[in-house]
C-alpha cells in the first residue's frame, strides 16, 4: 500500500467515524456507540423501567450501552462518558462502578 493509499484510507476511517464515542472494554477491544442513539434508547429504558415500577413488574432488560459500560476496563470513565453526569435511578450507580453490575434498586 502505497503512503498516498495509506493516508486516503485514514482519512475515510475518520470521516465514518465522525460522532461515534467509544471506550476501551476489559478484553482490550473498543465499544464503539453514537451518543444520540444511546440517549433515545437511555430515554425509552427509563420510560419502561418507569412504567414497569409502577405496576409492580420486574425491570425490563437493560439496553447493550449500560451492559457495556459494566465490561468496560474504566467504567467510571465509561459511564461519564455516555450518560454526561447522569444516571438511571433505576440502577445503583456504585454498583456499576465499583464492581460491574446492573443493581436495580429497591
Amino acid at each position: 500500500m502505497t503512503p498516498s493509499t495509506r493516508h486516503q484510507l485514514k482519512q475515510l476511517e475518520r470521516r465514518a467515524h465522525l460522532g461515534v464515542r467509544s471506550f476501551r472494554l476489559r478484553d482490550g477491544t473498543r465499544y464503539y456507540f453514537y451518543p444520540e442513539r444511546v440517549s433515545a434508547q437511555l430515554l425509552t429504558h427509563s420510560g419502561a423501567c418507569r412504567r414497569a415500577s409502577f405496576l409492580g413488574q420486574e425491570l425490563p432488560q437493560p439496553p447493550e450501552i449500560l451492559k457495556a459500560i459494566c465490561q468496560a476496563e474504566d467504567r467510571r470513565r465509561a459511564a461519564e462518558l455516555v450518560l454526561r453526569g447522569s444516571f438511571s435511578s433505576f440502577y445503583d450507580r456504585q454498583a456499576v462502578i465499583e464492581e460491574g453490575q446492573l443493581v436495580p434498586r429497591v
